[in-house]
């Protein structure tokens, strides 16, 4: 009786401990494959504006300078900001940067008042055409 009891109790044990373990691959594998593999991707790549300027009444000529890896992104999204950092315009380049080259983009009707500070935020697009955005990027002030 004793030895059916400690066979059953050893049975359960190891469901729990399989459970566990397949819970914990799962998971994440569900991690790995959405955010993690953007911001491993992102680590090696950096896009920063170099110019700015104001070509005509809201409208920017912005450079870009591209360093890190050459691997493919899906593109840059430019945000502009005033000295309050408040954000209510934003340009969509979506091409892909070659590294180490500089780009040029004309970005009209930008509505920010009095823009100062613009941020670069390349993205890759995920299976789904979904931006992923890189989290490494830093203002730049003009």
């Amino acid at each position: 009786m004793r030895k059916r009891v400690f066979i059953a109790l050893l049975i359960i044990l190891l469901i729990i401990i399989i459970s566990a373990i397949a819970w914990v691959i799962l998971s994440g594998k569900t991690n790995f494959f959405t955010g993690n593999v953007v911001q491993s991707k992102c680590k090696n790549i950096t896009i920063t504006p170099v110019e700015v300027t104001n070509s005509t009444p809201g409208n920017f000529s912005v450079i870009l300078f591209r360093k890190g890896s050459s691997e493919e992104i899906g593109g840059v999204k430019l945000i502009f900001f005033d000295e309050k950092f408040n954000a209510t315009s934003s340009a969509d380049v979506k091409d892909n940067i070659t590294a180490f080259q500089n780009i040029s983009i004309l970005v009209v009707n930008v509505n920010v008042p009095d823009p100062n500070k613009i941020i670069a935020m390349p993205y890759f697009l995920d299976e789904n055409g979904n931006e992923q955005f890189c989290e490494t990027s830093l203002p730049f002030e003009f």
